[in-house]
């Protein structure tokens, strides 16, 4: 409550001081503490925290983490993008609504009746696929270069199954919309863990099974926070911490004037501001696609 209030005594001066010690600059704090939306100041929390190293991971994670990412199939001298597909458990809660909606938008009135108790795969990609005609590789549009995508799922064996029945591509690949060249790279683990942290406890699984399954989860964000372009879900904890690393600030934001300032009183800076476009946002989201329907944002931080 003391950090999203801009009205309470010292409010802004806690807020600026509170941004200098997560490394913000002077402007930046300015920035924060002038800032009184509530959901932009936590998508400044998001950004600060994400570049501050606030969350770190300890050495032999780094390192495990590393390894892991190495003996995966995903090229690490081009960009990638990233797809979460999360069934599992989250289909009887969190996703049920929205898998019923999609079912009924394709005609289906009772729930008995749906093919499926899930969303299709390829309606994920339906929203990735959008960006195939634009993409641009080394500045020259290229629609035969191959895409990689990135799927983090507790559920590959069913995707790998529709993936077979898209058209198939050159060497391997998979055809995708206006894309002809497409290749899809799981994680190595065989297990069906993705992005899943290991509860473990007595008697439930081995402390080192526990471990590397950890590892893995660990590893599979990275990669989707990393990734150029994320289709995501954002029903589980998971995906919230994606969009968090998945801010920056903008360093082209500029603060407006206030408005008993000077220069606007004077109207100094009329011309200045007619020239020049001002950003209007303070934070960048890195470009995040909600999976399940093209007409809604990006959840906001923290909900």
């Amino acid at each position: 409550e003391k950090m999203v209030s801009r009205s309470a005594r010292h409010a802004r001066e806690r807020a600026y001081n509170w941004a200098v010690r997560l490394g913000g600059t002077h402007y930046q704090a300015e920035v924060f503490s002038k800032t009184e939306e509530e959901s932009v100041i936590w998508d400044y929390v998001s950004a600060l925290i994400a570049r501050s190293g606030l969350a770190t991971f300890q050495p032999w994670i780094v390192r495990d983490v590393k390894e892991f990412i190495m003996s995966t199939e995903l090229p690490l001298d081009v960009p990638h993008d990233s797809i979460h597909v999360r069934r599992g458990d989250k289909l009887l809660t969190d996703a049920r609504e929205e898998v019923v909606n999609y079912w009924h938008s394709q005609g289906y009135e009772r729930q008995v009746d749906f093919p499926l108790n899930y969303i299709p795969f390829t309606h994920y990609l339906r929203l990735w696929e959008i960006d195939c005609l634009k993409y641009v590789w080394d500045g020259v549009s290229d629609k035969s270069a191959a895409r990689t995508i990135y799927l983090a799922t507790d559920d590959p064996d069913s995707i790998k199954e529709e993936i077979s029945r898209l058209p198939m591509g050159q060497g391997g690949t998979t055809i995708v919309g206006g894309c002809e060249r497409v290749r899809f790279v799981f994680s190595p683990h065989d297990e069906n863990e993705s992005l899943h942290l290991s509860e473990g406890g007595v008697g439930k699984v081995d402390c080192v099974e526990r471990y590397e399954r950890n590892i893995h989860a660990i590893a599979d964000l990275m990669i989707l926070t990393k990734s150029n372009t994320f289709v995501g879900e954002f029903n589980s904890n998971w995906g919230r911490v994606v969009r968090i690393f998945r801010t920056h600030l903008n360093d082209m934001y500029v603060m407006p004037d206030d408005p008993f300032s000077w220069k606007k009183l004077f109207g100094l800076n009329s011309h200045e501001e007619k020239s020049v476009g001002k950003v209007e946002h303070p934070v960048l989201i890195h470009d995040i696609r909600i999976a399940f329907a093209e007409d809604k944002l990006v959840p906001p931080p923290g909900w």
